[in-house]
Order: C-alpha cells, then sequence, then structure tokens
C-alpha cells in the first residue's frame, strides 16, 4: 500500500514531529561543511534547520509532494526511497532520520543504503516510533476508557 503524504495537512497536525527532534539533533551534533542526508525529510523543516549550523544537506523523501514542499521552503530535497537511496557510494559524513524508519518497509535494505552513502568512519542518528515508545500514554488512556466504561470493548 502506497502512502501519501499532504504537506498542508502535515503541517496543521504534524508539525510537532520538528518541534521535538531536538534531542535527536544534539546526538547528531551536526558540524560546518559535513555533509549530511535527511532521510525522510518531510516538508524540509528540519532539513533547514540542520543546513542553519552550517553543514551541507540534503533531503530525501519518497513523496513528491513533500519534495516540493521541501524545495518551496528552500531545502536542498530529492525524491527517493530509504530502500534504494539515490546517491553515490561514500557521500555523506551523517545520515539524520527523524519519525521516519516505522514508515520503511524493508529495514535490512535501508540500512544497507545507510551504510552504502556513508563515508567509512560515519554516523547514523536516527529516532522513530517503536514498541514501548507510548506506555504512560497508553497506560493512562486505558484508565479513562475503564473510568468511561469504555475498558475491554472491542468495538465502540
Amino acid at each position: 500500500m502506497a502512502q501519501t503524504w499532504d504537506p498542508d495537512s502535515y503541517a496543521q497536525s504534524g508539525a510537532f514531529v520538528h518541534g521535538l527532534a531536538g534531542g535527536v539533533m544534539e546526538w547528531l551534533n551536526p558540524q560546518p561543511s559535513e555533509r549530511i542526508l535527511d532521510l525522510g525529510c518531510g516538508d524540509g523543516q528540519l532539513t533547514l534547520r540542520l543546513a542553519a549550523t552550517g553543514a551541507k544537506v540534503t533531503g530525501v523523501d519518497a513523496s513528491p509532494e513533500m519534495v516540493a514542499a521541501a524545495r518551496a521552503r528552500g531545502a536542498d530535497a530529492v525524491q527517493g526511497n530509504a530502500e534504494s537511496l539515490p546517491f553515490a557510494d561514500y557521500t555523506f559524513n551523517a545520515v539524520f532520520s527523524n519519525a521516519v524508519l516505522h514508515w520503511v518497509r524493508d529495514h535490512d535494505a535501508m540500512m544497507n543504503e545507510v551504510r552504502r552513502v556513508l563515508k567509512p568512519g560515519g554516523r547514523f542518528v536516527a529516532e522513530f516510533g517503536g514498541h514501548g515508545n507510548i506506555a504512560a500514554i497508553r497506560v493512562a488512556l486505558m484508565a479513562v476508557l475503564e473510568r468511561h466504561n469504555f475498558a475491554g470493548k472491542e468495538d465502540g
């Protein structure tokens, strides 16, 4: 099933994603003049924040609409998917990805591509949803549902 993304809808409902990326950007610790790939760049908000550090940042996203939105913001962005990156071997000092990898279908292929495009000694810094990430939210939600007699119901 193909994913479709609407930059306007994303700006309204997903803006919090790039707003919460400070920690993962700190882990990346971008340096001036190094080449960084923003894997799953979306609308380019984080691509531009990374570029503001002086790094040469290229975004890549599978969605042509999101790539167009990133370019409209002034980001260097190309269309491509994580399982088959459109870059030469050993191009980047770092690959950065925020809130994207849970959308990738073939993680083995993606990791092979990340390894291929990284320069020797390069780094891969990523954050994405995973099992247990929202455990506290889930517990709180279940408690509220139980208080309102919805606990354990299969349908609405």
